[in-house]
């Protein structure tokens, strides 16, 4: 294994990746494609590494959520296409120009701002615009008054090239009759603009509404990009993409620094609200809060593994460190490895599992390790 400067790592499994983008892109529609969402560090797996590997697989379409992120995509792809998840700062308009960004519209004042600009040099600015279909985030209300004829303004703005809509779906992961009934919805309503603005002669050759799920159960919401995030990294916990073949590509892991034997009604940790119940073996591995791990999965709430045996982490999490009980589980000692996130003998701790204990999303839990643990790719 690669040297690292920490007892405690991420591992990232880049065959497993590349096995999902695979898959996914296997099921597109006639004409679709993969863009490859790489924003927040390409969901905690690391940016850099996470392109390259896309890039790879004929990827040519990146979608960010920041400027600072689409630069360093810039860098590991000069060709492709740059699509800006959110809104941008006007102060950054000579980025998206120099730098062959498509911007995001949500209103016909910035659409005027940007064409301004960009016709100033005369340049265009490549655009799609947002309409809102019910995520109720940014964008173009889908039935506002006037809207097919806002577009179809903005379309000939001489410093724009609109060159398709994206909406997002708010609800497709759920599989009851009320979410297929929304996110059947939202897609009528998006085509409603799309056939519009059609009908009205503006060409609108890059219109993208899939997210991860539709990817895989919708081709008719395909249309020129979808955009699977969370099924691209591996999100083992849906079935949906288990039942495809795709594999988890995330894990944390971490040598234990040290162990004692304590005595029954031994305290451990903040507050005292770890204790022993009878004789113990505490293992203390080098992880904590400030890399990521939910101070909320402490306390007997979650666990590690060692070898496919449940821990149970006893006591608070502390920052940089936690401790777990390994009372009865052969083979522990110091230098053993633990697995906080992934697969370990024939058992597996889904990030999903952490997050829904703890009120948070399993994207939100692999992006918070990548603040200061080292990464390894396999």
């Amino acid at each position: 294994m690669k040297k690292t400067l920490r007892p405690a790592w991420v591992e990232i499994d880049t065959a497993a990746l590349r096995n999902n983008i695979e898959i996914l892109q296997k099921g597109l529609a006639p004409g679709s494609a993969i863009c490859g969402i790489v924003k927040a560090n390409a969901y905690g797996h690391g940016l850099k590494a996470v392109v390259k590997v896309m890039l790879s697989c004929g990827i040519d379409c990146f979608a960010v959520a920041s400027i600072s992120e689409a630069l360093q995509v810039r860098t590991l792809a000069p060709e492709a296409r740059i699509i800006m998840l959110g809104m941008i700062d006007r102060e950054n308009f000579d980025l998206v120009l120099e730098e062959d960004i498509t911007a995001g519209l949500c209103s016909a004042e910035f659409a005027k701002e940007l064409s301004d600009y960009a016709a100033d040099f005369g340049r265009k600015a490549e655009a799609l615009a947002f309409i809102d279909t019910g995520m109720g985030r940014i964008g173009f209300q889908w039935d506002e008054p006037g809207l097919l004829d806002t577009l179809k303004d903005i379309s000939e703005l001489p410093g724009i090239r609109l060159a398709g809509l994206m909406s997002h779906f708010s609800s497709a992961d759920e599989d009851t009759d009320e979410g297929r009934a929304y996110t059947n919805l939202q897609q009528e309503r998006f085509e409603t603009i799309r056939s519009g603005l059609t009908a009205m002669g503006v060409k609108l050759p890059i219109c993208t509404l899939a997210n991860s799920y539709p990817t895989v159960n919708r081709p008719s919401a395909h249309y020129r990009y979808c955009r699977p995030g969370i099924a691209i990294y591996g999100a083992y916990s849906h079935p949906l993409f288990r039942e495809r073949g795709m594999l988890p590509t995330f894990s944390v892991k971490a040598k234990v620094m040290f162990i004692k034997d304590v005595r029954r009604g031994f305290y451990v940790s903040y507050g005292r609200k770890g204790q022993t119940e009878g004789p113990a073996r505490i293992a203390t591995l080098p992880v904590g809060y400030a890399d990521g791990i939910p101070r909320a999965w402490g306390c007997g709430r979650g666990y590690v593994l060692f070898g496919g045996v449940k821990a149970p982490i006893i006591g608070r999490i502390c920052m940089d460190q936690l401790m777990v009980d390994v009372t009865g589980i052969p083979g522990v000692e110091t230098g053993s490895e633990a697995v906080l996130v992934g697969k370990s003998g024939d058992a597996y701790l889904d990030p999903a599992e952490i997050g829904e204990s703890c009120g948070e999303l399993e994207h939100g839990i692999m992006c918070g390790m990548s603040v200061r643990l080292p990464y390894i790719y396999l």
